[in-house]
This record gives C-alpha cells, sequence and structure tokens, in this order.
C-alpha cells in the first residue's frame, strides 16, 4: 500500500480547505492485497492545505482535487513505496489539450457506442448457442430413450434364448429316455424272442433307434446353442451402435454449452469494456469542457450551441434560416426597409397589423358635418318625443318645478312615505297591508313569522309539518320510514319498516 500526502497552497501562501478524491481507472488485480481493486471512488478532506490519502492500492487511478472555485484533474499512476509520496510526484505535468479535443471526445463515444452494439450481438451469438445446447441436451435425452428401449429388446431376445436352451435340454432328456426306453424294449425283445436270430434283429431295430434319439436331441441342443449365440450377437451390436449416438449427442451438447459459456463471457467482457469506454469518453468530454476557456469577442474559446443542429463536432452545421425581406411576402421574416418602414399584407383580423392604405380608407369613409347634425337631432327629438315645445329643454322643466309648488310638495310627500331605517339587526324594512311601515325578522332558525336563511352549512330549518303542502323534516322522514332487522311486536300505523337483505 502506498500514502500520499501533500502541503496545498496558492501563490499568496494561503491555506484552504477542500477535497481529493481517488479512483482506479478500471477493475484490475490488486498489487498488494489478495483479490481484485474495483474503480470505485473514494474521497478525503483537505484540511488547512494539508492532503492526506493513506493505504492507496498500486496502479494507474484517476485523480480529482478541489479547492474553493479551483478544481483539477488528472489521471496519474501510484507507485508502490514504502515511503509516503508526494501528491506533486505524481503530477509532473498537466497534459495540454490537442486543439480537437472535442472531436476525439466525439470520437470516444462513436467507438463507445460501436463497442456497445458488438457486445449486444455477441449477447444473441450466446442465447444463440444456448438454443442449440438445449436443443442437444433434449437429443441426447432422446438417444437415452432408443437406448432403453433397445435394452429392453436384448433383455426379450436374452429371455426367448433362455428358453430355447430350456426347450433343447427337455428335448436331450426326452431322446434320453427314449434310448432309456429302448433298451428295456430291446431286453424285453431279447428274452421273448424264440430264436437268436430274432433277438439279433430286434437288438438291432433297438439300437438304430437310440441312435436316432440322440442324433434328434444334439441337433436340439446345436440349433438352442446358435440361437442364443445369435441373439447375443445382436444385443450386442445395437449396444453398440447405441451407446455410439448417445456418446456423439453428449459430445456435442457439451462442445454447445462450452461455446455458450464462452460466448456469454466474450459478451460480458465486450459490455464492461464498452461501459468503460463511455466512461472515458464523458470523463474526456468533461475534462476538455472544463480546461477551454469561453470564447469572447477578442479571444477563440468554446461556445455552447442549442437548437436544430446537425454536422458533427469537427464540422457542426446548422440549417438555414428563413429569408428576411422588407416586401410582405408569406412565409419570410419581416425586415425594415433603407428608410426604417415596415411592409405587412392587408389585415383581415382584428389583431392584424394595419396598413396605412387600410387607415386611409377608413378616414376617408368618416361622416360630414351635416351627416353628424342630422344624427344628433335625430337624438333630441327621440329624447324629447311628445314633451310640449314649453317643456322641451332642460332650462325649461326646472324652471316649471320651481314656478310650481304642488309639484314640490308633492315629491316632498312621496319622500315621506318611504320605510325608516333603523340600527336593528336580522330586520327586513317593508311595509305591511295598510301600507304602514313594518320590519320582518329574518333567523337561520325555524321561529314563526320569519325569513328564514341557510346557516353555516347550508342547511335550511323548519317545523314539523302538519300539512300536505308544507316542507318534511328529516325528523319526520326518519319516523315514517324505519330501517330496522325484524318487525316490532306492536308495528305503528302510518309506517314503513324497511329489512335491509
Amino acid at each position: 500500500m502506498t500514502d500520499v500526502v501533500g502541503d496545498l497552497f496558492d501563490i499568496a501562501g494561503r491555506r484552504g480547505n477542500g477535497t481529493a478524491t481517488v479512483r482506479s481507472t478500471a477493475i484490475r488485480p490488486s498489487v498488494d492485497r489478495t483479490g481484485t481493486v474495483t474503480p470505485v471512488e473514494h474521497r478525503f478532506d483537505i484540511v488547512d492545505g494539508v492532503l492526506s490519502m493513506p493505504g492507496l492500492e498500486p496502479g494507474p487511478a484517476k485523480l480529482r482535487i478541489q479547492l474553493g472555485s479551483w478544481v483539477f484533474r488528472q489521471d496519474v499512476n501510484i507507485p508502490e513505496s514504502d515511503d509516503a509520496v508526494d501528491v506533486i510526484d505524481l503530477v509532473e505535468q498537466v497534459t495540454e489539450l490537442p486543439e480537437p479535443l472535442v472531436s476525439k471526445a466525439w470520437a470516444a463515444a462513436t467507438a463507445a457506442e460501436s463497442s456497445a452494439s458488438q457486445a449486444e450481438s455477441a449477447r444473441g451469438a450466446a442465447e444463440t448457442a444456448k438454443v442449440k445446447a438445449e436443443t442437444a441436451k433434449t437429443d441426447a435425452q432422446s438417444a437415452r430413450q432408443v437406448a432403453s428401449a433397445a435394452e429392453a429388446g436384448a433383455e426379450t431376445a436374452r429371455a426367448g434364448a433362455e428358453a430355447s436352451q430350456t426347450a433343447a435340454a427337455d428335448s436331450a432328456t426326452a431322446a434320453a429316455s427314449s434310448a432309456s426306453a429302448a433298451s428295456t424294449k430291446a431286453d424285453d425283445a431279447a428274452n421273448s424272442a424264440t430264436t437268436a436270430q430274432d433277438a439279433k434283429a430286434a437288438l438291432e431295430a433297438a439300437r438304430d433307434a437310440a441312435s436316432a434319439s440322440a442324433s434328434q436331441a444334439a441337433s436340439s441342443a446345436d440349433r438352442a446353442q446358435a440361437s442364443e449365440a445369435l441373439v447375443q450377437s445382436v444385443v450386442e451390436e445395437g449396444a453398440a451402435v447405441v451407446r455410439a449416438e448417445v456418446e456423439a449427442h453428449a459430445d456435442a451438447a457439451q462442445a454447445h454449452a462450452d461455446a455458450a459459456q464462452a460466448s456469454s463471457e466474450v459478451a460480458a467482457d465486450e459490455r464492461a469494456a464498452a461501459e468503460q469506454a463511455a466512461d472515458d469518453a464523458a470523463e474526456s468530454a468533461r475534462q476538455a469542457a472544463e480546461v477551454i476557456p469561453a470564447a469572447t469577442a477578442s479571444t477563440l474559446g468554446k461556445i455552447k450551441l442549442a437548437g436544430d443542429l446537425s454536422g458533427t463536432a469537427d464540422a457542426p452545421t446548422i440549417p438555414a434560416v428563413r429569408s428576411a425581406t422588407p416586401d410582405a411576402t408569406a412565409g419570410a421574416l419581416a425586415k425594415r426597409d433603407d428608410v426604417g418602414a415596415l411592409s405587412v399584407g392587408a389585415p383581415t383580423a382584428t389583431g392584424h397589423a394595419t396598413t396605412k392604405e387600410y387607415v386611409d380608407e377608413r378616414v376617408d369613409t368618416r361622416l360630414t358635418e351635416a351627416q353628424v347634425d342630422a344624427r344628433v337631432d335625430l337624438g333630441i327629438a327621440d329624447l324629447v318625443g311628445q314633451a310640449p315645445e314649453a317643456l322641451d329643454t332642460v332650462y325649461e322643466l326646472a324652471d316649471a318645478l320651481t314656478d310650481n309648488a304642488d309639484t314640490v310638495g308633492e315629491l316632498t310627500s312621496l319622500i315621506g312615505t318611504k320605510v325608516a331605517s333603523t340600527s336593528n339587526t336580522n330586520q327586513v324594512y317593508t311595509t305591511g297591508d295598510t301600507g304602514s311601515d313594518t320590519t320582518v325578522s329574518y333567523t337561520d332558525g325555524n321561529t314563526a313569522n320569519t325569513i328564514m336563511y341557510r346557516d353555516n352549512n347550508g342547511r335550511v330549518k323548519v317545523a314539523d309539518p302538519n300539512n300536505n303542502s308544507h316542507a318534511a323534516t328529516k325528523r319526520y322522514v326518519d319516523d315514517k320510514i324505519v330501517l330496522t332487522t325484524s318487525l316490532p311486536s306492536s308495528p305503528s300505523t302510518n309506517v314503513l319498516y324497511c329489512i335491509p337483505d
């Protein structure tokens, strides 16, 4: 293991706080430990400029240091050392970014996509090999079933051969019995023969019969032995053929399984390589974006493009925008002419920009002075109506009212008949049946002779009904329609009892 340390400060000698992160560039075997190093990132704090990263695995790694707004990234190679290594020894020099760095990042991303596509193809091949292995496994099982059937047939043939052998033994026993009987008959013939010649003839005949029986028994035994040998030969030959087919199918299944395993391992390796290539491409692009300064009016640098772009990183293209013209051309961008004027089409809707021609035409259609006077006279005539000439002006009406004391008194009397206002709340002021002033209270209760209004929940309260035209209360409905589980022993009249299911 290697310890990496550092004493970090700026050009003015000031130290600050920050973080340092380090991770392996890829999954790889360990140098100092037993096992495998994974690219997992570890974070170490920088306190007052002091950096300490103990127990690091030697080998290639990605180093990131951040102090305030300053961020530094670089690929380093951690040496195997018993002594602490200064971080400046790891960062011997910062690799300058080449001019077409963005293009290389794009190429790396394209290569990563290609690797991912190849990994998917390898995975498909692995799946195909797996299907073939399953098919071979099925064929092997079928071959085993055929072998089992052949073995059963061999057992049947072997049983038949044993039966034939038993039958041959029985024939030999019968032949021996026949020979014994013939001998007995010969003895009887010799004893019963009256002459030597007759006895000799009988003896010869018995001997011939015994010889024929023995030959027949030997022939049956030979046939039984030949039959057993033939059956054994057929069984061994069939078993050999079936065994060879089973072994061939088993070998093919093993070969397919091995190929599937190899394809799966290749696909996994290519997928891991594609993912690593994508990570490296993203890291390269991120480094390029962070290191390259932004472009200004006087300095070359990076710019950020948005919208409908095409082409490549080396040769990006922007689709052509619409042309701009000072004429009222449909679909074109509007452009002012040399004197700053803008041409538009004739308006057809209220939201359209209008033209000078449209305004001039509207002005030319304005009313003449005589037409205005005529319309004013018509309005005044409608206002005066059939009033007499002595009262057809406001002045004449006011003068007539002032001179007529009866009219003023009559108006005063009418004003005095209005309903008096008080400070009482929850009351409506009106006139009664006799025409005198009266008030009517309003409430959200069911008080008699009041105007009702809804309570805070929007409900209206009324008294219990005693007439068919009265509004019903909830209590009245609940008393008339009763939900129960069983009928009462003495039910009330005019009540509907409901028993739910």
